[in-house]
């Protein structure tokens, strides 16, 4: 997987949980302290793919070493 991949999965993982947090937010909203918990919960996943975007970029990102044999004397 390339960063543009990377990018593309992360955008459209991100839309769909904002997607469902503005849906929880309508059908939960006659009982706020529900609301409150269903609405925590879509919050705390954008925070969990975010972490999980950071650390694959990092991976992505960072220059593969090569594996050098070394000369024996």
């Amino acid at each position: 997987m390339n960063l543009d991949e990377l990018r593309a999965l992360y955008t459209e993982a991100v839309t769909i949980v904002r997607e469902e947090r503005k849906m929880r937010q309508y059908v939960f909203a006659s009982n706020p302290e529900k609301q409150e918990t269903k609405l925590a919960e879509m919050d705390r996943l954008l925070d969990i793919l975010r972490q999980i975007k950071d650390e694959a970029k990092a991976d992505l990102e960072q220059p593969k070493l090569l594996d050098v044999p070394r000369k024996h004397d």
